[in-house]
């Protein structure tokens, strides 16, 4: 799937390998790298900490976990700054007519 350039089949490939070999060091560090590169920071987060835990001496996989936190931190920032300048997204107010809140009351 990755040497074809379908980095959304590979997260799933590599979600298999886990779900077979949960200590697969390589298969949560490729991964995390990809969730990296399509700005899934939390993601990457939670997979290259994984490596760290499973293998210390992952010296890439600690960089790209300060790199991801530095942007998660920095993405959140800018949205909650824009959504107390602005309010909620179009986006989201769409969504929320959407939901039965019948349900969230019983």
């Amino acid at each position: 799937s990755l040497r074809f350039g379908n980095k959304m089949r590979a997260v799933e490939d590599f979600a298999e390998v886990i779900r077979l070999d949960p200590r697969n060091v390589s298969a949560y560090k490729t991964r995390g790298m990809l969730y990296f590169q399509q700005e899934k920071y939390a993601s990457a987060q939670e997979d290259l900490n994984k490596v760290l835990a499973l293998d210390p001496s992952q010296t890439d996989a600690q960089a790209t976990l300060t790199k991801a936190k530095s942007l998660f931190a920095k993405l959140t920032r800018v949205s909650t700054q824009v959504y107390q300048r602005e309010g909620p997204s179009d986006a989201y107010l769409a969504s929320l007519a959407t939901k039965d809140f019948g349900t969230l009351l019983n």
